[in-house]
């Protein structure tokens, strides 16, 4: 929906949640420009999590987690269900915002992490072009339509969101250097989930053995490294059949090797085989 509201433009997108890709459900995204004026959201609360992307302007942030803090270009803010927040534009120039509303299995997971959690929920990481290209893609697809295909390639968008703004927060916390290792090998397995990963190998090239890899891996990320390739491949696969692929060249195109288990795992992620899915 759009709409103009006290010089405020908004496109806005509210979902049923019903799909979950990648752990992930989209409950509301949307894109908004608020030409000056005071704060307009005070003692607001949302009922899941929620990631905001401030792209222009000046304003200010208020929640009970983060505290006050000025919004600049390239802010983000983290919110947590029931937490009361407060924002506006501080002056003429207005602000500019990407939002998205998440809930399922995964964002508790996100949202508790070295990075991503109620004492560090508020950045500036300035207004990165992957990052930006990542919300207007969203946006775009929540405007044009939101059929099955369109919900799950959405919720694998939301997914690649989170992955970059976990990768441009780690530099930015004070998170140590396993935990950045493990951010690095996150951000590499979601741009390029179809290569084939050893994470034996991965382990060994960090001097860790295999367990405690997989370990820190989940404490960092939230989920051991298999599960989080499975949700980075199926996202992938998603994408590829919502795109025109044949089944069989987006099963390979994904990293998966076996047919029968590519199905498999469509179907336990969509309740759909790949090509009731893409049809």
């Amino acid at each position: 929906m759009r709409k103009m509201l006290n010089g405020t433009i908004l496109n806005y997108f509210y979902m049923p949640g019903e799909v979950c890709c990648c752990g992930i459900e989209i409950r509301g995204c949307g894109y908004m420009e608020k030409i000056g004026g005071k704060r307009f959201k005070r003692n607001f609360q949302e009922p899941c999590h929620a990631i905001s992307y401030w792209t222009a302007g000046a304003g200010i942030f208020e929640s009970a987690n983060a505290g006050k803090h000025s919004i600049e270009p390239g802010t983000i803010a983290l919110r947590f269900p029931g937490e009361k927040y407060a924002y506006g534009p501080t002056d003429a120039r207005g602000l500019v915002e990407y939002w998205v509303l998440l809930d399922g299995p995964l964002p508790p997971f996100l949202f508790q992490t070295e990075v991503f959690n109620k004492s560090t929920c508020f950045f500036e990481i300035g207004v990165l072009k992957p990052l930006v290209s990542h919300f207007a893609k969203m946006v775009e697809i929540a405007r044009d339509g939101m059929g099955v295909t369109d919900a799950h390639v959405l919720a694998g968008t939301v997914f690649n969101i989170c992955c970059e703004i976990a990768h441009a927060c780690s530099g930015r916390t004070g998170e140590g250097s396993a935990g950045k290792i493990m951010r690095t090998i996150a951000m590499q397995i979601g741009q390029r989930p179809h290569e084939a990963w050893n994470f034996h190998s991965i382990a060994s090239q960090n001097h860790m053995s295999y367990a405690l890899f997989r370990l820190r891996f989940a404490e960092v990320i939230g989920v051991p490294p298999g599960r989080y390739l499975m949700r980075a491949r199926i996202s992938r696969a998603l994408t590829l059949l919502s795109g025109g692929a044949s089944v069989k060249n987006a099963c390979f195109g994904a990293g998966f090797n076996d047919p029968s288990y590519f199905s498999n795992a469509i179907k336990k992620f969509t309740g759909k085989s790949p090509k009731e899915f893409r049809n």
